[in-house]
């Protein structure tokens, strides 16, 4: 993909190129954008972080410009806005594209998952747990690989509301996709505990017995 090009290629006029050639190229403005968004993850100097997410908001607005309504060219904002701490901002232009979802082609299907677990990973770190599990459960129903830490925030997003069916659906599919992991197994006699507050003494021993 793009991010694989800059790598492999360095950044070093990857980009200018396609842009010198078509100003308007819109393979050209993806991978300025996607440029300056990896430059800002790289980036350990607050300063130069900033000025990397900065040049990907404009970059990306450079993109809507050319290209009004791009699904990606949204998403690509948002991470920009993200990576600046402007998380209101990013929230506009994910929700552009997510209000839109129904109405886009096939094509868009990889850039519609992405915005749904940005946003649902976004409201997560913000504590809006009832707008982030909406989201992670939409983007794990969409999603082609099994993603675990999407749906460990699903996980933490239910315990949060106290949806301990919820609760129990998911560590079960954190358990089934990965049966030897330590910290899963944990994580489901912890839920079986819970329920023992709630059942009566013989009820909880035959549960614990199944973990």
């Amino acid at each position: 993909g793009i991010r694989d090009l800059v790598r492999s290629r360095g950044l070093g006029d990857v980009y200018k190129r396609q842009l010198y050639i078509d100003p308007d190229l819109q393979p050209g403005l993806y991978l300025q954008t996607e440029a300056y968004l990896m430059l800002g993850e790289q980036s350990t100097a607050p300063e130069r972080q900033s000025q990397a997410y900065g040049l990907a908001v404009r970059s990306a607005q450079s993109l809507l410009q050319y290209y009004e309504g791009d699904p990606l060219g949204y998403l690509y904002l948002a991470k920009a806005r993200i990576g600046e701490g402007n998380v209101d901002l990013a929230e506009t232009s994910l929700t552009r594209v997510a209000a839109v979802e129904d109405s886009l082609p096939d094509s868009a299907a990889p850039v519609i998952q992405e915005v749904f677990r940005t946003r649902g990973e976004m409201y997560y770190n913000q504590g809006r747990f009832e707008e982030a599990l909406s989201d992670l459960e939409h983007y794990v129903s969409l999603a082609d690989e099994f993603d675990a830490p999407a749906v460990e925030m699903i996980v933490e997003s239910a315990r949060k509301l106290e949806e301990g069916a919820t609760v129990r659906q998911w560590v079960a599919v954190l358990v089934d996709n990965d049966p030897n992991n330590p910290e899963y197994e944990l994580m489901q006699a912890e839920v079986w505990v819970e329920m023992c507050a709630i059942y009566d003494n013989v009820t909880c021993e035959l549960s614990l017995i199944h973990i």
